[in-house]
C-alpha cells in the first residue's frame, strides 16, 4: 500500500516539474512520517497530535 501510495506522489511531482533532488528529499520524508506512524491509514492517525510528536 505505502509502495503504491510513494510511486503515486512520484508521478504527481514528476509531472509537475519537480527537480530530482527536491523528489528524493520529500520522498525520504513521506517514508520517515509513514514509518513513524506505524503505517497506519491517514484517516486513522490523529494528525495534529502526531505531527507535533513527529
Amino acid at each position: 500500500m505505502a509502495g503504491e501510495f510513494l510511486e503515486e506522489v512520484r508521478s504527481n511531482m514528476r509531472l509537475r516539474g519537480y527537480s530530482l533532488p527536491t523528489e528524493t528529499t520529500y520522498l525520504l520524508w513521506i517514508r520517515r512520517f509513514i514509518h513513524f506512524t506505524g503505517n497506519e491509514h491517514p484517516t486513522t492517525v490523529h494528525l495534529p497530535i502526531c505531527l507535533r510528536n513527529f
